[in-house]
């Protein structure tokens, strides 16, 4: 009555939200979830139309639907509802959900019998672990793998994780959390072969256990007080097994485990009563077990007939076990075949990428590092010319400067001269005119004029002997003979010096202007600075007439950084 109440209840909650967002109705699926699993399929079915919703809801729906299928021990197909939730969540931040998502993808997997698969996805659960306030789930979540782990029988590895699962479980104060936990403990310290560590977490799991779960633990427990020889113990816990309300199939291990403890306590009749009982278990192990322990009855009362029949029946058991356990394994290992062939494309999918991804960034750097070489050089050459035109600027206004100053000497001398005569010719005609002092000034200023005019006349005269005396210079002949001469190194360094004397360091402030200047090209300069023809030219550097032409046109796009003829470099030279 109570239930169907509720059904009633939920299909009224169902009929409200209706009308309203689906968020409402999932976030009542998860409150319920734990305690109605299987009213949330029925609320999940009231959905009409899944590929209708949006990509958030359809994720919430087969998140719920996965989890309360769990719940409710259906039995999976594949997992490919489950993998929706997960590749929805995986990229948000609602961190609880991404894992709840990874942890039954694992469920699923696990129960498909695909270990290795379910134990990457249990892993991935965890990758935000300190993100997540779900304790319950995280400790379910480490729980699960320690169970994978003893399902591949390497216990070790199991422990730490059961352990991780426990703390867990203790923060929340989870009653049946832990139970589970300390039991499966307890079987991994069996497994171990640590008896009095398994007797210890089996005693803890009996303080926290729902009374449904604890003939289980008694029954484990009673197993290992007889291995320890503590057979008062074992008989205890026996009886308590027998107490309680259980179901045939449970019972029989329990029986075999009676008739195993009064064979050692030599109670030989009630050996024979519970191990008989045991021999139509539909538990295979249980009955090969009961087989065993009667062969070795019989073996021991030297029953030879009993005791060949006990031990046939108890091998041909333990060959179909051993068959199961060998079926079991190379399913193991095909599964393990397939997750390593998985594995393998994936990381040869993986290093392709990879080596994708580092070409296209070996490219991308190439790129780079080639646009910046350009970047580099534009403005190296912009600031070199720049640098060119800035010197070449300089030595022109150097050149008006002096042109400017000779012609204003120039204008001053002949303005001087005309002044002297004027003096001279007033200091004739009207000598009466004037008085003494007035004609001592005139005189003065007569001398003043001559002098400035003499010193004017001496610059000049100055650079012009310079000039001259290069002309007359034996290396300056020697450098405009017509007959075939080739002139050494030195005579080459006297040219360069007469020049540089007579012309103010032509060389240096022409190098100024193009450092780059070759060799050749100096000497080229050199030669039309010193009015040498183009023939003779070309006879002194040992080549031919045009070529002299080119080398002319080239220093010239040199200096000015822009084209121009020989004759404007000609020009350019003698001018500089």
């Amino acid at each position: 009555m109570k239930n169907n109440l509720y059904v009633f209840f939920l299909f009224f909650i169902t009929g409200l939200m209706s009308c309203s967002h689906h968020s409402g109705l999932y976030e009542h699926a998860e409150k319920i979830m734990s305690q109605h699993p299987d009213s949330v399929l029925t609320l999940l079915s009231t959905i009409q139309d899944v590929n209708d919703l949006s990509e958030k809801d359809r994720a919430m729906y087969y998140l719920l639907l996965t989890e309360a299928q769990n719940k409710t021990y259906v039995k999976p197909t594949s997992d490919s509802l489950i993998t929706i939730a997960v590749e929805f969540f995986d990229k948000t931040e609602d961190w609880g959900r991404k894992a709840k998502a990874w942890y039954y993808r694992g469920r699923i997997n696990q129960d498909l019998g695909d270990a290795l698969h379910a134990q990457d996805y249990y892993l991935k659960a965890l990758q935000d672990e300190n993100q997540i306030n779900d304790y319950i789930l995280i400790g379910r979540i480490y729980s699960s793998i320690g169970m994978l782990y003893t399902y591949q029988n390497v216990y070790e590895k199991a422990l730490p994780y059961q352990r991780k699962a426990l703390d867990r479980f203790a923060l929340m104060q989870d009653s049946v959390g832990i139970s589970y936990v300390l039991r499966d403990i307890g079987r991994t310290f069996t497994a171990l072969e640590k008896k009095d560590s398994a007797i210890a977490y089996y005693e803890q799991a009996l303080l926290v256990c729902s009374s449904r779960n604890k003939p289980l633990v008694y029954g484990e427990l009673a197993s290992l007080y007889i291995d320890k020889g503590e057979y008062l113990k074992s008989y205890k816990y026996i009886q308590k097994v027998l107490s309680s309300p259980s179901k045939k199939v449970l019972l029989d291990p329990t029986y075999l485990t009676l008739g195993k403890l009064f064979h050692k306590t030599n109670q030989i009749d009630s050996a024979y009563f519970y191990l008989r009982l045991c021999t139509n278990s539909p538990i295979i192990k249980t009955r090969a077990g009961a087989f065993y322990y009667l062969a070795q009855l019989e073996l021991e009362k030297k029953h030879w007939k009993n005791y060949a029949i006990n031990q046939i029946q108890y091998e041909e058991l333990r060959d179909s076990i051993n068959l199961i356990k060998q079926t079991e394994s190379i399913r193991k290992m095909e599964s393990l075949y397939d997750y390593h062939q998985a594995e393998s494309k994936f990381l040869k999918a993986k290093i392709l990428l990879d080596k994708m991804e580092i070409r296209y960034l070996y490219v991308c750097l190439f790129g780079g590092v080639c646009l910046i070489c350009v970047v580099i050089g534009v403005i190296c050459v912009y600031f070199s010319m720049k640098r060119k035109r800035m010197k070449l600027c300089e030595q022109r206004e150097k050149l008006f400067v002096l042109k400017k100053k000779r012609e204003e000497d120039q204008i001053r001398l002949e303005h001087n001269e005309k002044m002297i005569q004027c003096l001279e010719k007033q200091l004739e005609e009207s000598s009466m005119a004037y008085t003494e002092k007035e004609k001592e000034l005139m005189a003065l200023q007569k001398l003043k004029l001559e002098a400035e005019n003499q010193t004017l006349k001496c610059v000049k005269t100055e650079k012009q002997l310079l000039i001259e005396k290069f002309c007359m210079s034996d290396i300056y002949y020697r450098f405009h003979l017509k007959e075939e001469w080739r002139p050494k190194e030195e005579d080459w360094k006297q040219l360069f010096k007469g020049i540089d004397d007579a012309y103010d360091n032509f060389t240096h402030r022409l190098m100024s202007v193009a450092p780059k200047l070759t060799m050749t090209e100096l000497r080229v300069s050199c030669l039309i600075k010193a009015n040498v023809p183009p023939v003779t030219i070309a006879m002194l550097i040992v080549t031919t007439p045009t070529n002299v032409s080119m080398i002319r046109k080239r220093l010239y796009d040199k200096i000015h950084s822009e084209k121009g003829s020989s004759e404007k470099f000609d020009k350019f030279i003698r001018d500089f």
